[in-house]
Order: C-alpha cells, then sequence, then structure tokens
C-alpha cells in the first residue's frame, strides 16, 4: 500500500504517518518506509511525501488501515487531511477528513476496497 500526501505538509505528513505506523507494535510484521518522488538529474529537494507498507495478510492490511484511522481522528482534530492510498491491487482511492467525524466511513471504505 502507497499512502500519498500533497501540498506544503507533504513531507510532515508522511513523516508523522510513518512514525505513527512504525511505532504500533501489532504492525511488526509490516515493512513500512518514507517514499519520495523521482526528481530529474541535476534536480535538488526530493523529500518524502508518501509511506510505503509491504503488509502481505488480510489481517495485517486490515491493521495498518486501522492505524492509519487513528492517525487521521489525531490530524483531523486540527486541519483537514487528504490521503491519496494506492491498494496493494494497484486502485487508487483519495479520501480527505475535514473533521474526526468523517474517519469511520474513510477506514470503512478503504476496508473495503483494500482488505481482500
Amino acid at each position: 500500500m502507497i499512502f500519498r500526501f500533497e501540498g506544503d505538509d507533504a513531507e510532515d505528513c508522511a513523516r508523522s504517518l510513518e512514525e505513527w505506523l512504525t511505532e504500533a507494535g501489532d504492525l511488526t510484521r509490516a515493512s513500512v518506509t518514507l517514499g519520495a518522488p523521482t526528481l530529474p538529474d541535476g534536480r535538488m529537494g526530493n523529500v518524502p511525501d508518501a509511506v510505503h507498507v509491504l503488509a502481505l495478510s488480510a489481517p495485517l492490511i486490515n491493521a495498518v488501515i486501522t492505524r492509519l484511522g487513528g492517525w487521521l481522528q489525531d490530524r483531523s482534530r486540527l486541519r483537514a487531511v487528504t490521503v491519496n492510498v494506492t491498494c496493494g491491487d494497484g486502485c487508487s482511492y483519495t479520501a480527505t477528513a475535514p473533521t474526526p467525524a468523517h474517519v469511520p466511513s474513510i477506514v470503512a471504505q478503504l476496508q473495503r476496497a483494500c482488505v481482500t
């Protein structure tokens, strides 16, 4: 799965989510890494804007999505958060949590879409 962010706070969101996921004791079997866009030769400023998660079982993918929901709950208290999620099958979904009240429906949508 790939969780990608855009805008001025993309790096902050990516680093925060990566930390949130790696601190989770129930995700020790998932590989969580920061990702950054590839820049043309000679360009500087490559900053992380995504979190890549390798999770090979449905229960583990479900746990990752649940942790994402907790992170969205926390972040959306301060401001709206938009994340683009690419599931293991390549399908992408964009979700915006303007408030914590929107998070449960986002988590449910991602669980239906990404957990196979």
